[in-house]
């Protein structure tokens, strides 16, 4: 009996497998009708890499992952990418095509963690890099730096690649013999330039980098407060560029704090904008305008001695305008649309005349703004 109904449990579990397994292909056949019909869908994209990379059929799924790049930025999809292609990496006849794909991410999107993971994935698997020969020291240091150049300067996450810097010629430094001692200062001084480069950039957690590289100093025999964040015992220059990076840190981080949230700042320029083109539809011309100024000035200044200061016309004309929507659309409701004209109004000599005129050309227009 219970042969049999382990016999059941099993029959029932594949025939649930193979229900998954059809679901999940006519779901990826839709979605393919679907893009053949819409092939600038983003969501479709999305939702087809999904369900491919949940089936795991790997060469569809390369081609629809370079069909959406080739369409769309893949923004942070990228390191999902690459750490798949990563995963299925075996020898070293694989590397170029994924450095390749690593090179193609950080060129199309700024992402910290994707270049961390590109440099982590050349010191792993690339044997020159990974043994420290000539060779392969050279080709990291460039891609270190070019890392450096792209995202060195993120200020939340810029850090992370300065400190991976470090650890690999910190990696080099304990390679060398200590009876090499020429080498080993060069290798130091690298090291400490490293430390002053970093610590001349606005980064988060400055103050945890100047520990960091006081611990450092004091390994290498200095006498420093390693516990402490002031700057006794550093040399002029370090601790100089240091206050003043620190400052432009503080600076920036007042600044974001203070910087109100996208939509806000949409709503607020949609508003001003709506007030500015309000104000020139709805005016009668320069010289109303300087007519309206001169009144309201003149309102101004009789009712300093009364009731006080009262709105000019062009703020009450202003004021009528109805802001409407999500994003604060201006809807002006009084204004006529170009080409209106008014059939039952009788029309004067001189608007027969102007209408009769032949177009002006661009000289006289000049000609008639420079005698104005």
């Amino acid at each position: 009996m219970l042969d049999a109904d382990k016999s059941e449990d099993s029959d029932s579990g594949f025939e649930s497998d193979s229900e998954d397994e059809t679901q999940q292909n006519t779901q990826i056949q839709a979605l393919e009708t679907e893009l053949l019909n819409n092939p600038s869908n983003y969501d479709l994209h999305v939702q087809y890499i999904k369900a491919l990379r949940k089936q795991g059929d790997i060469e569809k799924l390369r081609q629809a992952r370079e069909a959406m790049s080739a369409i769309f930025p893949f923004s942070e999809m990228w390191q999902e990418w690459t750490k798949d292609e990563t995963s299925l990496c075996s020898g070293t006849d694989a590397l170029p095509a994924i450095e390749k794909l690593f090179e193609y991410g950080v060129s199309d999107y700024l992402s910290v963690a994707l270049w961390c993971d590109y440099l982590s994935f050349v010191q792993e698997h690339d044997q020159s890099v990974r043994t420290l020969s000539a060779a392969g020291i050279t080709k990291a240091r460039n891609l270190f730096e070019r890392a450096l150049v792209a995202a060195g300067l993120h200020v939340a996450e810029g850090s992370k690649i300065w400190e991976l810097y470090r650890e690999f010629e910190q990696a080099i430094f304990l390679t060398i013999d200590e009876t090499d001692a020429d080498s080993r200062e060069k290798q130091v001084q690298r090291i400490r330039n490293l430390f002053h480069r970093h610590l001349s950039v606005p980064l988060a957690d400055l103050s945890s980098t100047l520990l960091t590289y006081k611990a450092w100093e004091a390994e290498q025999g200095a006498n420093l407060d390693v516990d402490s964040s002031n700057l006794d015992g550093l040399s002029p220059h370090v601790a100089s560029s240091y206050q003043k990076t620190l400052s432009r840190t503080h600076h920036e981080n007042q600044i974001s704090h203070k910087v109100a949230p996208e939509s806000e700042r949409l709503q607020h320029f949609m508003w001003v904008c709506a007030r500015g083109m309000a104000r020139w539809l709805r005016g009668d011309g320069a010289d109303q305008t300087t007519e309206n100024s001169k009144s309201g000035a003149k309102d101004s200044a009789d009712g300093s001695e009364g009731k006080g200061l009262q709105p000019s016309s062009s703020h009450q004309r202003t004021s009528n305008i109805q802001l409407k929507g999500k994003d604060t659309f201006a809807m002006p409701r009084a204004v006529r649309p170009l080409g209106w004209v008014d059939k039952d109004k009788p029309k004067s000599k001189e608007t027969d005349a102007v209408e009769d005129e032949n177009p002006k050309s661009n000289e006289e227009f000049r000609k008639m703004f420079i005698k104005s």
